[in-house]
């Protein structure tokens, strides 16, 4: 066959074969491509490979059509060709109704059989049910005719095969670009669905470095059931493209996320080296070198590699899929950190031509994940002694202890570490304790209430263990270690600790959070019976006590007694165990530098090598790790915090101890808090639950600040992914989601006006902000104002807290002014969660003291004189209850939902109002509890207007936080 042109490009050359019989189209090509590097993939793609393209890559490409230019499927008019492959044809198209430019990929009429057909409609029937910033959107699956559709949002960039070009990609770039490819398969492979065919060209990359994720043509829907699987693959056939599929797929067997996993590690080799990692000669030999051959090791072919990049591909391209990294959400975030790392210039030079990235406080304890125990040195875990150098090097090993989908947190070692003691709900829906061996072995139940118990301590001889009960107020239990009945010691009473003799159990009372003098104090109690004793430390308050190495010291989390208006801040304390006065241990400057959210309790007070060390784990809001500083009874700390732990995850609760022959045992919780919107419906006549709590947002990224539409049908709501945030439209009948707003700043509430078309809301600059609910061009209407908190009706008037003096403001809409509603009248009152009632005539609210954390739900009329005096707010909760968070019944009954603590835990309660005084009738009755520390109102996260209560079409809706966590040992021993 004599060769049409010798220039025609790979997509001419594809189209061109596509046109001839089956059986011509491989000679035509070994005929006119030239090129030895293109003629396989051409070759394979002849062979049933998928190859899409939704961006014009090569202007001139010569493309058999499909349908005109000018042609209109549906509401969309076709513009120009945009590329051909994977299933169809791409073009350029306008939306004429929404007046947007989008792609439209078209299977065109006759070119296909209905399998092939299935297959299509599957691809957009897959991408439609995955939303999210890195994955393509699909905004409908249509039919015109004979020719099917799929209209998607135009992407404008290059593929990232075109953005490497066959070159190795800058280190920096590679992490952004790696780990937000990470975030999109994760969330596919949360949703149940296997990508197949990850490849460069199935990768698009925008002008901001913004990644794509396109082509679920060959996704695979893992968790179908038989109703409505829709994997039209067989087994012993292969899908996917040659050089990037993983064994499994190479030898045509079934296949889960790992396939995805081993991809990916195949892509990221490539754009580290510029080289395909099981690339051959042939087809046959380069799936035999996926099933049987290794790599080309990769330092060898780019030596600066930081050894955590090379250990994430060695491990994703692993043979088998149990040895590879379980879930690409973990890799994200060992890419995130190591992004950290790069662009704080940490990366920037190689450790004695290692291409490790120096020690910056990042490090990479955590590689021994699915329960691997990994070596590190001293530097590396941390346990490098100020001061001088250890005698001899310390080795740590990291290990998964516990491997639960739910909760298992607060670790407590016995004094040989041989026991560990933990919490765990993975029973039941609540945490019981649970004991077990070090060594392993399955644990043993010790509880089994309808109540959470948690906060276990051990005693000397590790016979007994006390713990925390919530059952019928809360209060702390003694109960034999093998078990038996639970006896209470201490009613109340909070974190046990016992003393190292054994004779005495040291515990707090009060409330967690509260500034106020008095609000918690530590207490005493006699393991041999008698009643609790307060420990005498002339602090205003006390908290978390634990007890010196000797027994002779107890250190506090307390505030100084000072006179009214003087300035006291929170520090750790020593006191003598016979009580006396309470001495500063004066750490803030030394914790301040760790950058945290709030000052740290003290964990764990205990005997290191140096003497006494305590551990502590600042809070860092999206991590926070172990510390250890050394600490004398009644002195001054010497030196300063080392950590202990590192990478991300949040390792907020630790117990040590030393066994017999010197090994160090620390084991730790790493909690993972997660943010989603729940839904509750309830009576409009009643005002009680009317049915089940219902899950609107499941992902591992924050969904939070939700408000309903009127009829209930659209919830709106705030999500952050990948640092960006946005507002998010849900349609609750179709369960489709559509971006309104993004944001790389922090995004207040989402609320939308019941009667009205707008979603108001801030951004981190306070600015108030509106936006059409079907989207559109954002309205700024106040500058630094505030944070949107309610909506009227009509949405014509804005409730928002202000940046500074939080009075209870409102925003005129058509005058432009701002108005003050109610005065908070003093420094330590602020007004939050300001809601207008259904009529638009009552504001209700919450005023919280910040020095008591106590706070009031209150409602005031806003149709007479501005601002409605203190004496006329009417006050629906009792400051005790600490109500909060108010939201007016949506069906306009005369009810207030609001959250409150009236049982010690944050549930939703609501309160009959008179009709016309809107004067409380009767007492608050619950509508939904939240007794658990799993998935609960009050939790780390959920403060501020984050839980976001309201509601519409009888249905209310607010944001629950998620406790997940697993227990996990570090052993460190020193080498002789």
């Amino acid at each position: 066959m004599l060769s049409d042109s010798p220039k025609l490009s790979v997509d001419e050359l594809y189209a061109r074969a596509m046109e001839l019989p089956e059986h011509q189209r491989n000679a035509y090509v070994i005929a006119n491509c030239a090129d030895a590097h293109a003629r396989p993939e051409l070759l394979l793609r002849l062979a049933g490979a998928m190859h899409t393209l939704v961006q014009n890559e090569s202007p001139g490409t010569n493309l058999a059509p499909a349908i005109s230019i000018g042609a209109r499927l549906g509401r969309y008019r076709i513009q120009s060709a945009l590329g051909a492959g994977g299933m169809g044809y791409v073009y350029e198209a306008l939306d004429e109704t929404l007046n947007r430019v989008v792609a439209v990929k078209v299977l065109p009429a006759g070119s296909y059989d209905d399998a092939s057909r299935t297959r299509f409609r599957r691809e957009a029937e897959t991408a439609s049910a995955l939303n999210h910033p890195n994955i393509v959107t699909v905004y409908e699956v249509g039919r015109e005719g004979e020719i099917d559709f799929i209209a998607m949002e135009r992407i404008s960039g290059q593929t990232l095969h075109n953005v490497a070009g066959g070159r190795p990609i800058a280190l920096r770039k590679l992490t952004q670009i790696a780990t937000q490819i990470a975030d999109a398969l994760a969330a596919a492979h949360e949703a149940g669905i296997v990508h197949r065919d990850l490849k460069p060209s199935n990768v698009m990359v925008n002008d901001r470095g913004i990644v794509k994720v396109l082509d679920f043509g060959l996704a695979k829907v893992v968790a179908a059931g038989p109703a409505n699987g829709r994997d039209l693959s067989l087994a012993g056939q292969i899908a996917g493209t040659a050089y990037y599929m993983s064994p499994e797929q190479a030898e045509g067997k079934p296949v889960d996320a790992r396939s995805d996993i081993f991809t990916f590690g195949s892509v990221l080799y490539e754009l580290l080296t510029g080289t395909r990692p099981f690339q051959r000669e042939t087809l046959h030999e380069t799936l035999t070198a996926i099933s049987t051959a290794e790599p080309e090791p990769l330092r060898r072919l780019r030596p600066d590699i930081p050894a955590v990049l090379e250990r994430i591909v060695e491990k994703c391209t692993r043979k088998q899929p149990f040895e590879r990294w379980q879930s690409l959400s973990d890799v994200k975030l060992i890419l995130q950190d190591l992004a950290l790392d790069l662009d704080s210039g940490a990366g920037r030079e190689s450790r004695r031509g290692t291409g490790e990235p120096r020690p910056n406080g990042r490090k990479w304890l955590w590689y021994g994940m699915a329960g691997a125990a990994v070596a590190f040195t001293a530097g590396l875990a941390g346990g490098v002694r100020l001061g001088r150098p250890p005698a001899s090097p310390a080795v740590a090993a990291v290990r998964l202890v516990t491997a639960d989908k739910g909760l298992s947190t607060a670790p407590a070692l016995s004094r040989d570490g041989s026991l560990l003691a933990f919490s765990s709900d993975r029973p039941n829906h609540n945490l019981d304790i649970f004991l077990q061996q070090v060594g392993g072995g399955e644990p043993l139940r010790l509880t089994s209430d309808v109540a959470d118990e948690t906060d276990p301590a051990f005693s000397p001889d590790a016979a007994r263990l006390a713990f925390r009960s919530e059952k019928d107020g809360g209060g702390i239990y003694i109960i034999p270690a093998l078990g038996g009945d639970a006896v209470l010691i201490a009613p109340k009473g909070r974190n046990p600790r016992f003393s190292p003799n054994g004779k005495s159990v040291a515990f707090w009372e009060g409330r967690e959070g509260s500034l106020e003098p008095g609000s918690s104090k530590a207490y005493l109690v006699d393991f041999a019976g008698g009643a609790p004793r307060a420990i005498e430390t002339g602090l205003a308050w006390a908290r978390y006590p634990v007890w010196s190495p000797d027994g002779n010291s107890l250190l506090v989390y307390g505030r100084r007694a000072v006179a009214p208006g003087a300035a006291s801040e929170e520090d750790w304390w020593t006191v003598p165990a016979a009580g006396g006065q309470a001495r500063s241990l004066r750490v803030r400057d030394a914790v301040r530098p760790l950058r945290v959210r709030r000052f740290p309790a003290v964990l764990d007070w205990y005997l290191g090598e140096d003497g006494p060390e305590v551990l502590f784990a600042p809070d860092g809001g999206d991590t926070s790790n172990l510390w250890r500083m050394s600490a004398q009874a009644g002195g001054q700390p010497i030196g300063r915090p080392v950590r202990l732990t590192h990478g991300p995850g949040r390792h907020v609760r630790a117990s040590v101890a030393k066994t017999a022959e010197g090994t160090m045992r620390l084991a730790y919780v790493d909690e993972t808090l997660n943010l989603d919107v729940w839904q509750q419906p309830v009576n409009g006549r009643t005002g009680l639950a009317d049915g089940p709590l219902r899950q609107l947002t499941n992902r591992l990224t924050p969904e939070m600040n939700p408000s309903l539409s009127g009829d209930g049908k659209v919830a709106y709501f705030i999500t952050e992914r990948l640092g960006v945030w946005t507002l998010t439209r849900k349609d609750l009948g179709s369960e489709r989601e559509r971006i309104l707003y993004s944001s790389p700043q922090f995004l207040y509430n989402a609320r939308v006006a019941s009667a009205g078309s707008k979603v108001f809301f801030s951004a981190l600059g306070s600015d108030l902000m509106a936006i059409p609910t079907a989207g559109g061009a954002i309205e700024k209407l106040c500058v630094k104002c505030g944070a949107v908190t309610g909506v009227a009706p009509q949405g014509d008037r804005v409730l928002f807290e202000p940046v500074h003096d939080e009075h209870l403001m409102m925003f005129d809409v058509k005058s432009g002014k701002t108005i003050k509603l109610a005065d908070r009248g003093d420094d330590h009152t602020l007004i939050d969660s300001g809601q207008f009632s259904p009529d638009g005539r009552w504001v209700a609210f919450h005023a919280m003291n910040n020095q008591t954390r106590e706070s009031v739900v209150y409602a005031i009329p806003v149709s007479g004189a501005l601002p409605v005096p203190k004496d006329q707010w009417i006050p629906i909760t009792r400051s005790a209850d600490l109500g909060r968070d108010p939201a007016w019944a949506p069906s306009g009954a005369p009810f207030v939902y609001f959250t409150a603590e009236k049982d010690g835990f944050r549930c939703l309660w609501s309160q009959r109002l008179h009709p016309e005084t809107r004067q409380p009738q009767g007492d608050p009755f619950p509508v939904s509890h939240f007794h658990s520390s799993r998935l609960a109102l009050r939790g780390p996260s959920s403060s501020g207007n984050i839980i976001s209560l309201g509601g519409g079409g009888n249905q209310l809706v607010f944001t629950l936080t998620e406790t997940t966590g697993n227990i996990w040992m570090e052993e460190t021993m020193r080498v002789q």
